[in-house]
């Protein structure tokens, strides 16, 4: 500021001397240091004093005047806010806004300064700004403020920089196995800040694994529950789950019977059949000539001889059925030995019946021949005859 001092008297207008100007005092009032520059003052009491005594003469002058004079403003150094304190993920952007800050009345703030980090390094610029922390823990953000005047402000925030959940997925294969089929399992967890520690596989059954990628072999059909929890280096646990189903594995037919089968015989029918995961079956026997059979072990017999096609069908609990067929060679049945043997002995018979018969002829002939000379009288010897032809 500059201010002249006239003096007025009756030999006219003078300039009075004011400081070292001689004819005007010139300062200038800092309002951020509340510092007055320029001609020289000294304090007196609650004023700043100046006089033309201050023009180096160091000798009174009739034109040296003397002003106090007092400063008043109504500034205020600006106030910076950096905005509360904010918790994100790692990985995960932090949003800062400088508009709380304030500068005072008859200025402005012109300037936001960000040191995300604290270390002293300015970031970025602008009231709004933006920064991702990758790593967990506590970190200071840094706002500096400039207003108008020039005069700077600062203030800071904290980030929990939080550690996130790792990742957890897996695979397996087949899609759709049964109790036979090996399921192996591929795991496809990961983290985005850190790394995964241990894992722990539930596979719904009772059965438990820690290994990276785990195989399975399930002993009983129906859905089974597939749980995978994994735990990163910063202790976070993450898990997820995922339904096999094992799908029914379909019995297995087959059966042996008598060897050799001929008409009329009794076939004895052994069931040789299987359910892989021991579950009950039932059988269904076609034998081939229109009879058929619903029991395990049957028998049967085949009237006329051919080529029979024996199928057995099995079905287990969920109506999965299979089929075994074989081909029986049915042959007729001999004829029985006991009438050739009957006839054989009644011809022996007869033989020995017609030898006896000839025998006995031969032997009555000559004793009828000798008779005569034994008895005498033609009645006698006829009497005889008849006699021994009834003993005969």
């Amino acid at each position: 500021m500059t201010i002249t001092l006239y003096e007025d008297d009756l030999l006219g207008h003078e300039t009075a001397d004011i400081s070292s100007s001689g004819t005007s005092f010139d300062c200038t009032y800092n309002l951020a240091s509340n510092e007055l520059g320029g001609d020289e003052t000294i304090i007196e009491g609650d004023y700043y004093k100046t006089s033309g005594d201050y023009d180096g003469s160091r000798q009174k002058d009739e034109n040296d005047a003397n002003l106090w004079f007092a400063i008043f403003d109504n500034y205020d150094a600006p106030v910076a806010n950096a905005s509360g304190e904010q918790s994100v993920d790692t990985g995960e952007k932090a949003n800062f806004s400088g508009s709380l800050s304030t500068a005072s009345e008859g200025s402005s703030i012109i300037k936001f300064e960000w040191d995300f980090e604290n270390d002293g390094v300015i970031d970025a610029e602008g009231e709004n700004m933006s920064s991702t922390y990758n790593l967990k823990g506590t970190q200071t953000c840094r706002l500096v403020v400039t207003d108008s005047i020039g005069v700077m402000s600062e203030d800071t925030c904290l980030v929990n920089v939080l550690n996130r959940y790792p990742t957890v997925e897996f695979t397996f294969s087949p899609s759709n196995p049964n109790i036979q089929d090996m399921v192996n399992i591929t795991d496809v967890s990961s983290d985005p800040d850190g790394s995964i520690t241990s894992r722990f596989w539930d596979f719904g059954d009772g059965t438990n694994s820690t290994l990276l990628n785990p195989s399975h072999t399930y002993s009983q059909k129906g859905e089974w529950q597939i749980t995978l929890t994994v735990t990163d280096n910063h202790g976070a646990k993450n898990s997820t789950t995922h339904t096999v189903t094992v799908i029914n594995l379909k019995p297995e037919a087959s059966f042996n019977c008598t060897a050799n089968p001929e008409t009329d015989m009794v076939i004895q029918f052994t069931d040789n059949s299987v359910d892989p995961e021991n579950k009950s079956i039932s059988w269904l026997w076609d034998f081939g000539d229109g009879n058929t059979s619903e029991l395990q072990t049957p028998t049967h017999k085949f009237t006329t001889k051919g080529d029979y096609n024996v199928t057995l069908t099995v079905k287990d609990d969920e109506n999965a059925t299979d089929t075994f067929t074989m081909t029986l060679s049915v042959t007729e049945q001999p004829q029985s030995d006991s009438g050739a043997t009957s006839l054989w002995i009644i011809a022996v018979v007869a033989i020995v019946t017609a030898t006896i018969g000839l025998l006995g002829t031969f032997w009555w002939k000559r004793r009828r021949r000798s008779f005569p000379e034994m008895f005498t009288g033609s009645d006698d010897t006829i009497n005889c005859v008849h006699a021994f032809q009834f003993v005969h």
